[in-house]
């Protein structure tokens, strides 16, 4: 059996190798940890902006049929002067949704 004998001086060196490598597994562990803290983060935060803007498009498209139907009933006559149109507008919607109540 043959007995390997190291110089003192290189004992020295490797006796504080342990204690670097485990800070920098601890500093590697951190870092993806606090990166994988903001990534989750930030797919909350997109994950909630575009179900708001899902919600925004369809009440609009609701708005939108709900608003259709009155005034594909308008009739505004063609001798109506353009001032006076507006006022033709506000009289037919009134009166329709007076008759649908």
């Amino acid at each position: 059996m043959t007995h390997v004998t190291t110089p003192r001086g290189a004992r020295r060196r490797r006796r504080g190798m342990s204690s670097i490598m485990a800070m920098m597994f601890l500093v590697l562990f951190g870092t993806l940890a606090v990166g994988f803290y903001g990534a989750t983060t930030m797919s909350v935060q997109v994950a909630k902006n575009d179900r708001d803007a899902a919600v925004a498009q369809i009440t609009a498209e609701s708005g939108m049929k709900f608003v259709r139907r009155p005034l594909a009933q308008i009739s505004v006559p063609p001798t109506t002067a353009s001032n006076n149109v507006a006022a033709e507008v506000y009289a037919d919607l009134t009166s329709s949704a007076a008759t649908t109540t």
